[in-house]
């Protein structure tokens, strides 16, 4: 009876879909990464790295400062069962044109009822979760940013620049020791006053070496910055 049963389950998993396609999420906007100028490309199979449940925007934001782009995820809950193998995301991951998969250890949602191909509840489920990254050309500058909060705009006392969020590794920026949590303010005669306007600066200063200003605890720098073309 034990023998049946183990070789059902086998049986039905072998022809289970692949759940990390199943519930993948775009998150290009349904860009074309094979044609897109910013991305590189690799014939290689895709990276698997292992993510820490809990700390996923930590794990965002490391892969952002090491040059990566987020272009999907997969995000399900089942048994912990063949259809989620993390070999199955890097299949996933082959698909999408990533450069490396992220891939979270499967953490305990309760018991689920019902029939599940050969399982029969109550069973264990679980929660899966698999991010997908794509390798990006060397940027202009190098930093992410959002707008203004009330803290910033009290330390540098002006509603005018944009926080830094990020900062991608050897590039101009980081070369410059900017860090998170300065305040973009100008960069050549440009004056920031928000992400339109540090996009703008970009554009007109590629591949020049142009001066920086940035606030820091309240503390005006001035870098010289050679920006990538």
């Amino acid at each position: 009876m034990r023998l049946g049963l183990l070789v059902a389950i086998s049986l039905a998993l072998s022809g289970c879909a692949n759940m990390y396609e199943k519930y993948y999420k775009d998150r290009t906007g349904g860009g074309d990464l094979t044609r897109s100028s910013r991305v590189i490309l690799s014939s290689d199979m895709p990276e698997q790295l292992s993510g820490r449940n809990g700390r996923e925007a930590e794990d965002n934001l490391r892969m952002v400062e090491d040059g990566f782009r987020l272009i999907g995820m997969s995000s399900f809950t089942g048994p912990q069962a063949g259809a989620a193998h993390p070999g199955n995301a890097v299949t996933q991951a082959g698909k999408v044109h990533a450069s490396a998969v992220m891939i979270y250890p499967p953490k305990y949602a309760g018991t689920a009822g019902g029939i599940h191909g050969a399982l029969a509840g109550p069973y264990p489920t679980y929660e899966f979760l698999a991010t997908y990254w794509t390798k990006l050309k060397p940027p202009i500058f190098g930093i992410y940013v959002d707008p203004l909060s009330a803290e910033p705009m009290e330390n540098t006392r002006s509603n005018k620049g944009v926080i830094v969020q990020a900062v991608v590794r050897n590039s101009p920026a980081f070369r410059a020791g900017i860090l998170r949590g300065d305040v973009l303010t100008h960069i050549g005669e440009k004056e920031i006053a928000d992400r339109q306007g540090l996009s703008n600066a970009l554009d007109q200063y590629v591949g020049k070496t142009v001066i920086v200003k940035y606030v820091r605890a309240g503390k005006e720098f001035t870098k010289e910055v050679a920006f990538n073309d």
